[in-house]
């Protein structure tokens, strides 16, 4: 997907961005609906307000411009965990949660790169539909935000996203790998047993190598995670791979003595 082409974020916007002045941002973006509800209240004996050409470019070019990597407002503000300001740009335009920078990241993958779960909470209370439809968007290698969440052990962020779509763990990138699968990789045990308690069903996905979980967990010589997998659900020691292989195999293959034992 190329990056929407958007007017160049003035640098006075930036910069209240960045370091987070709430008074400026919201005096400057959300002038004009201020301005009209000061027009219905205003007695004859007062003027309106007169709104200066800063203030009219800024609200014109600043919820739609982007800085020259493409970062909108949105994305600035999650990066830098202004939390309170990111909401109400949301839900000024929420459609920029759905916008590209030039690494094709959306300001959701920004959030799930940094961590920024109480964010992500508040989006979906706010919006859970639009939440659920940018979670589908990906970046230049095929990561949606619940690949970076995984690749990071980013466990709040995993949760709160898979509450709302949990078949999301299971979407693949361009390399073929899907979160379940980049996490059990990885070795984050904790984060693949939260991932299982909010669905149960992952533990039976079978990856694109034709490998189950346990399986990866088994060449990986992740004992712990094996052990976990097999309390859970005792018959998995009997499921095979595509080649026939079972778990014993793979460890034993891979010299996994400790995973062997268990």
């Amino acid at each position: 997907m190329v990056p929407q082409q958007r007017p160049l974020m003035p640098v006075h916007i930036f910069n209240a961005a960045i370091k987070g002045d709430t008074d400026y941002l919201v005096r400057c973006l959300l002038g004009l609906e201020e301005r009209e509800e000061v027009k219905v209240t205003i007695t004859a004996s007062q003027s309106v307000p007169q709104q200066t050409e800063e203030e009219h470019e800024t609200v014109q070019f600043g919820l739609g411009s982007a800085t020259r990597f493409g970062d909108t407002l949105l994305h600035l503000l999650i990066t830098k965990r202004h939390n309170e300001l990111a909401l109400k740009v949301f839900t000024k335009d929420m459609s920029l949660l759905k916008a590209h920078n030039r690494n094709q990241e959306t300001p959701l993958h920004e959030a799930a790169k940094f961590g920024n779960k109480v964010v992500i909470r508040d989006l979906i209370q706010l919006s859970p539909s639009v939440v659920k439809d940018a979670l589908g968007e990906t970046n230049e290698n095929g990561d949606t935000a619940l690949h970076m969440a995984a690749d990071i052990n980013h466990e709040g962020v995993m949760i709160e996203l898979m509450k709302l779509d949990p078949e999301a763990a299971c979407k693949k990138n361009k390399n073929g790998f899907s979160p379940l699968y980049i996490a059990t990789v990885e070795g984050h045990t904790s984060l693949v047993e939260a991932m299982l308690q909010v669905d149960t069903t992952l533990a039976c996905t079978r990856f694109s190598d034709g490998t189950f979980p346990v399986h990866v967990a088994a060449l990986m010589g992740n004992e712990i995670l094996v052990e976990h997998f097999l309390r859970e659900y005792p018959d998995y020691a009997k499921l095979l791979d595509s080649s026939g292989r079972n778990l014993f195999h793979m460890a034993a293959e891979q010299n996994r003595s400790m995973v062997y034992l268990h």
